[in-house]
Parts: C-alpha cells; sequence; structure tokens
C-alpha cells in the first residue's frame, strides 16, 4: 500500500496566502494534480493581513479590523523577515518571524481540516532574493508553527515546476507587491536563476492611486493612511481592478463614508488603464530588455495583476504571447510548491532513490544561493554543477556537492 503524504506547499504573498496540496487523499482523487486548500472561510486564498486586538488575528477578521483603522494590523511581512522590523503587543516585542508565525499556524490548521489529518511537513516559497539568513529565520517560524519538516524553493523555480516543462523561461510574477521578473532555466529537475529584476508596483501602488482617484470623485478630501475611509477605499480600489480586468466598465457603489449614502458611481475600464499606462509601459521595457538579452522560449505571467488586459496586451504586442497556464495565475506557484513537496516525498516506485532527493535538494540550496553570489562565485557554482553532472546521484558526487554548498554559504555569511 501507497503511503499518503501530508505535506503541502505554502505561498505567502503580499496581499493574499496559498496553501495547495498534491499528495493522495480521498477528497482529492487518485491523481496527484495540485489543489488549492479553502480556508476556514470558504475561500481558496488568505489574506496575508496580520492583526492584534488582544488576541492574533488573520484573514478576514484582521481585514475586519484594518477597516476599522487600527495601527496594529500588518501587511507583506514576510518582506519584512530578518530586517529591523518589530512591533510591540500587551508590552512583548515581537519581530517579523513572531508575527508571521501566526498567519502559518492559520494555513496549516485549514490545511488539516480539509485534508483530515495532521499536517507536519511544508514547501515555503520564498522570494528569489531572500539571502540563507532570512530563509533560515522563515524556518523557524514555520517550525514554531508546527512544522517538523521545512524545505524552500524560490518563487520562479516553484513557477517552472508547475509548468512542468524543461527549458528557459522568463517568469513575470505580478501580484500586490512589486512585479519580480526572473529567467529561469530548467534542465534534468534542477532549477538556475539566469537574471532577475525587480520591476514597477503596478499592484500596491496603482490600488493607492486608484483609492486617491477614488475620493477625489467622492470630494472626501485629504485623509491619513489609518482613517478608516482611506482604508475602505484601499480594498474597494483592489476590488474595482479585479471586476474592470473582466468587464469594460462597473457600476461601483460606495460604502456608506462620513454617515452620508452616495450613490453608485460608473467607472469605466480605459479610465484605470489611463491612469495605470505609464507604469506597465516601464514594466514591459524591463522584460523586453531580459527577453532579448537571454531570449527565452515562453513567458510565464503570474499573480492577480497578471489578469489586468492593458498588460497582457502591450506584451502580446510587444514581446511574446504569454504561455496560457493549466492553473489559475495566482495559485500557480503554490502549486509548484506542492508538487515540489510531492516529489520531495515520493517512494522509490515512483523512480526516485534517496541519492537522488539529496542530489535535487543540495541543487535547489545551491539555486537559493545563487540570487546572494557575486559573478566571480556564479561562475563557479556553473562550473562545478556542470562537472557534476556527469557523476549523476552517486554518492560521490553528493559528497562533493555538499562541500560546494557549505563553502558558498561560509563565504556569503562572512561577506555578511
Amino acid at each position: 500500500m501507497k503511503p499518503i503524504f501530508d505535506a503541502i506547499g505554502i505561498d505567502i504573498g503580499t496581499r493574499n496566502a496559498r496553501c495547495a496540496y498534491a499528495g493522495r487523499a480521498e477528497k482529492i482523487g487518485k491523481n496527484s494534480q495540485p489543489v488549492t486548500i479553502p480556508n476556514r472561510w470558504g475561500k481558496t486564498s488568505t489574506s496575508s493581513f496580520i492583526g492584534w486586538d488582544g488576541d492574533w488575528l488573520i484573514g478576514e477578521d484582521a481585514i475586519s479590523l484594518f477597516r476599522q483603522g487600527s495601527d496594529s494590523v500588518w501587511g507583506d511581512v514576510k518582506r519584512k523577515i530578518g530586517t529591523d522590523f518589530a512591533v510591540v503587543c500587551d508590552g512583548t516585542r515581537y519581530e517579523a518571524q513572531n508575527v508571521i508565525t501566526h498567519l502559518l499556524i492559520a494555513l496549516r490548521e485549514d490545511a488539516e481540516v480539509f485534508l483530515g489529518r495532521f499536517v507536519s511537513s511544508c514547501v515555503l516559497v520564498v522570494p528569489a532574493y531572500f539571502t540563507p539568513h532570512q530563509r533560515e529565520i522563515l524556518a523557524q517560524a514555520a517550525e514554531e508553527a508546527g512544522m517538523t519538516s521545512v524545505r524552500m524553493i524560490s518563487e520562479p523555480a516553484a513557477a517552472a515546476i508547475a509548468f512542468g516543462r524543461e527549458g528557459r523561461f522568463l517568469v513575470m510574477d505580478c501580484g500586490a507587491g512589486v512585479a519580480d521578473i526572473s529567467v529561469i532555466e530548467s534542465e534534468s529537475g534542477a532549477w538556475q536563476i539566469l537574471e532577475r529584476a525587480e520591476g514597477v508596483n503596478i499592484g500596491g501602488d496603482f490600488d493607492l492611486t486608484l483609492a486617491g482617484w477614488l475620493a477625489e470623485r467622492l470630494r472626501l478630501g485629504h485623509m491619513s493612511e489609518n482613517d478608516p475611509r482611506q482604508r475602505a477605499l484601499l480594498l474597494e480600489a483592489e476590488a474595482i481592478k479585479i471586476a474592470l480586468s473582466s468587464c469594460l466598465a462597473y457600476d461601483w457603489k460606495p460604502p456608506s463614508l462620513d454617515n452620508r449614502e452616495i450613490p453608485a458611481l460608473r467607472i469605466e475600464r480605459e479610465e484605470l488603464e489611463r491612469m495605470m499606462r505609464f507604469s506597465i509601459k516601464r514594466l514591459t521595457n524591463m522584460v523586453a530588455r531580459l527577453w532579448e538579452k537571454h531570449k527565452p522560449e515562453r513567458l510565464l505571467l503570474l499573480g492577480g495583476a497578471s489578469n489586468i488586459p492593458i498588460l497582457r496586451d502591450l506584451l502580446e504586442q510587444e514581446i511574446t504571447r504569454p504561455e496560457a497556464l493549466s492553473l489559475c495565475a495566482e495559485e500557480f506557484i503554490a502549486a509548484g510548491a506542492a508538487l515540489y513537496a510531492l516529489a520531495g516525498q515520493e517512494p522509490q516506485s515512483y523512480e526516485s532513490t534517496p541519492t537522488g532527493h539529496q542530489m535535487r535538494d543540495l541543487k535547489m540550496r545551491l539555486v537559493l544561493i545563487e540570487p546572494s553570489l557575486d559573478q566571480v562565485q556564479r561562475e563557479r557554482l556553473h562550473l562545478m554543477v556542470n562537472k557534476l553532472e556527469n557523476l549523476e546521484a552517486s554518492p560521490s558526487s553528493i559528497e562533493i556537492l555538499e562541500g560546494v554548498v557549505k563553502a558558498l554559504e561560509a563565504e556569503f555569511s562572512q561577506k555578511n
């Protein structure tokens, strides 16, 4: 009888977090296609906001506190891992990893409800630029959340796994934060990031711009960042942006602000496109530069902002048509993490060996280290891995590669 695996893939985005599972369970069926796990509110995404009101609040509960204007609600905590970020709640100081632990606990609990058993293993998706120190801190947070086995994979590598093909790809992840653009090469189960760049923030910054435009339309005047009206308009802006990705006009019913009822406003997609065209043009120019330099075979467009029609149109007109995906663009990276979790636990009947797992894990550690290396170190890395390809997954190659990993990690630690 084949074992049932309980490792999940977790993608903590700027605005939303998602969990996916690719093992075998009665609820899922006999195949290993990744399934996005619903949360306690019946949604497939959980808000990445984390709040405090005497107790920790996650998801919709944290959003409610955010709407009220509380200054004890924090977003995008993952990107603050390893920084000086800290909050004080009831006299206790919490660093970023202490805060994000509560989001990870909620994700684990929802996965356990869905799967009907305890979850003790996960694969966490991390930004490509994360240092070994940041990855270690995030792993500690996951362990505090009840995960006894934690593995990590970079965002572009997870996208390559979910796509399921080998070759050279340009991956553009456009969520609520700064767009992350990576050129990645996938071959024989290993991934190499050739170059990455951060583009403009067409997600979060545009929401702020649209919220300001809505405030002008409603003649609300200047509002502070913590003003409940500003918080409400920011959330409404995101909803409007999503709606206008699938229709040309949207009849928006504003929430009750300043204790007055406001009639519905018709908002045209064309109005939004005028606001965001300059930023999107800058982003497509960055993509065009990397496309010309590395000549990838396909363009993978991921994240919520990937649904914006003007972005897709400009990319198709000036570069190439974004690849059709078999999964929802917002769920793609979590699915890749789930597939990586499954691959790391497959029994030998799936043509895996313990040495094969070790080799893949070591190669992924090298891929994660690579963005932190200088050019000379990258050349050493590529040369060594190429030589080891001929040894395949033998004990000797694993021993050599382990030494390379440790040496590069040690150099990085001394450098920083």
